[in-house]
């Protein structure tokens, strides 16, 4: 299993329950994807708050699908639907909706190299400093 996470800033008229911590609005769309089924698994509403922890990987995920858990103590989806005899390979959906994953796989891997560019520029920037004193 390979998981992402792909959060997308709600417009200003969406009006969302954040789902972690219940108390604040949400401020962003997270969906998380398994990239080895090619399937989104998971779509929940974050506020910043929560995508902070997230993205501080403060947020426990379920070991055997990846979901984020919501309430540490309640069960994760993917048990009640093994309970149920239900999985994400028995639905019927077409291939066609899923192809936004190939985006979501672009969107994190420019999201990281961002990241890391910020990194370089920012210790660049602090080496001027270091040399002139």
């Amino acid at each position: 299993m390979k998981i992402i996470h792909t959060s997308v800033r709600l417009k200003g008229k969406e009006k969302h329950n954040c789902q972690f911590c219940d108390k604040v609005e949400a401020s962003y769309l997270l969906r998380t994807s398994d990239l080895m089924i090619n399937k989104t698994i998971d779509i929940n509403y974050v506020c910043s708050s929560c995508k902070e922890k997230l993205d501080y990987n403060q947020i426990n995920e379920c070991s055997e699908c990846g979901r984020l858990k919501k309430n540490p103590t309640k069960k994760c989806l993917c048990v009640y639907m093994k309970e149920n005899g239900l999985g994400l390979e028995d639905n019927s959906d077409s291939d066609d909706d899923y192809n936004p994953l190939e985006l979501e796989r672009q969107i994190n891997t420019l999201q990281e190299e961002k990241n890391q560019l910020v990194e370089e520029v920012d210790t660049h920037l602090e080496a001027p400093e270091v040399s002139k004193d």
